[in-house]
């Protein structure tokens, strides 16, 4: 997805944490595009990503309990919208299908795909990659905190 492909609110967010940068690999430089986005959703409410060919929202559907581990824990069920997309998900995540999950809560700073649900696409020219986790599960007020992460790189 091309830089002014991305919606104002995330290339803003992007360029006022100062995450655009250039990267350099085996000698080609490739412009670094990322935005990491942490959003309080209402159960039944959404956050518009805005992706024009690629997620364009997240869904906060409910909220559930859930085995991870040994414990019962509160998940979010999750639902994504969007063109082109087939997210997988990581070892404590429930997959629903290719566009739903249940996803526990992790509240660290390094996430990662254990957590997450995520797409990727890649060719010789481009990178996109999407992930989403969920920071915080409240239960009395049915609030979830999503961070959602964007990247492209484009030759």
């Amino acid at each position: 997805m091309a830089w002014a492909a991305w919606p104002s609110h995330l290339r803003r967010a992007a360029q006022k944490a100062a995450l655009s940068v250039a990267i350099s690999t085996r000698g080609i430089r490739f412009p670094r595009r990322l935005a990491i986005v942490s959003q309080v959703e209402k159960v039944g409410s959404f956050f518009e990503v805005g992706q024009e060919l690629g997620l364009r929202r997240v869904t906060a559907l409910s909220i559930k309990t859930s085995k991870v581990g040994s414990e019962e824990v509160p998940v979010a069920e999750i639902e994504v919208a969007g063109h082109v997309l087939d997210f997988g998900v990581g070892s404590k995540v429930t997959a629903i299908h290719s566009k739903k999950a249940l996803i526990p809560a992790f509240a660290r700073t390094m996430k990662d795909a254990n957590c997450s649900m995520f797409d990727f696409t890649y060719q010789p020219n481009n990178f996109s990659f999407v992930a989403i986790s969920v920071d915080h599960v409240n239960v009395p007020a049915q609030e979830i905190t999503l961070v959602i992460c964007l990247a492209s790189y484009r030759k």
